[in-house]
């Protein structure tokens, strides 16, 4: 195992977030989103600013002026630069925290036994082990904060269903559940406690459900129930579901330890809840 590097520039350039005016104390509105450079990543990100809510996107491409640039296939430097990134922010300033963790892949689809050592380490890196290792930074950073904080995973239909041929990404997706599952307990415990939440959006039309539906059907028995859904317009819009997300997210009766779902229905506030992680 290797440690954390004494630079994050001396290993990734990362873009950094444009300078910060003044804020007074307790004003600040603050949101840390992973993997938001497309589909509902950016969603949620363009929602958010829409919100006043001042956004730092982590992503591989980093595309934007807000972004930071972070691959999430390696854990400890996508947690060194999360960290360099906070030191910029006094937690005494932020009034209101979101953190939503949302970088996610599927690949490599297709049976365990098939795949290469390197990307099932790969896969679970990014959907498990890195998002662990970024949210540790944030609770470190921002746990004495008398914010209103809020850290929100999202989650997916896969952690709790069996898909042939997504078994690494449904065992991370059920993983990251465990993890907030037992994060709520912890942090009952805490003086200033983070709300933490499992959101699941439902079927997206993003380009993961468009790697679903382009996956070889020996890699990927169920790929016609997701042509399907396409077929029959059952995907929703990611703008739609973001704007859900965000609404439910701000609501102040959100409830921690809580996984919701969001759907086709056009419930806006609170989304409707599934069930108690915990």
């Amino acid at each position: 195992m290797h440690g954390l590097p004494m630079s994050p520039a001396d290993h990734m350039p990362h873009t950094e977030p444009p300078a910060l005016a003044p804020a007074t104390p307790g004003t600040l509105r603050l949101a840390l989103v992973s993997g938001g450079s497309r589909g509902l990543g950016r969603a949620l990100c363009e929602r958010l600013q829409d919100e006043g809510f001042q956004v730092v996107e982590f992503s591989r491409a980093a595309p934007y002026r807000y972004s930071v640039r972070s691959d999430l296939a390696d854990p400890a430097l996508a947690r060194a630069i999360i960290a360099a990134t906070l030191v910029r922010f006094d937690p005494g300033t932020v009034g209101e925290l979101l953190v939503i963790s949302n970088a996610s892949t599927l690949q490599p689809i297709g049976p365990v036994e098939r795949q290469r050592p390197t990307a099932i380490v790969a896969n679970l890196n990014a959907n498990l082990v890195a998002p662990v290792a970024w949210l540790g930074a944030v609770l470190a950073h921002f746990q004495a904060s008398p914010a209103r904080k809020v850290i929100a995973q999202i989650t997916s239909g896969a952690a709790r269903r069996p898909h042939a041929g997504l078994a690494l990404y449904g065992a991370a997706k059920a993983g990251m559940e465990q993890f907030l599952r037992v994060l709520a307990h912890e942090q009952q415990e805490r003086a200033q406690p983070f709300i933490t939440v499992s959101v699941d959006p439902g079927a997206l039309d993003t380009d993961m459900q468009a790697e679903l539906r382009d996956a070889p059907a020996q890699d990927l028995p169920g790929r016609a129930d997701f042509e399907q859904r396409q077929q029959l317009g059952q995907l929703m819009d990611a703008e739609a579901a973001a704007t859900e997300i965000v609404t439910l997210l701000c609501s102040p009766r959100l409830k921690t330890g809580m996984r919701y779902r969001v759907g086709p229905s056009g419930d806006t506030a609170p989304a409707p809840l599934d069930e108690r992680l915990g």
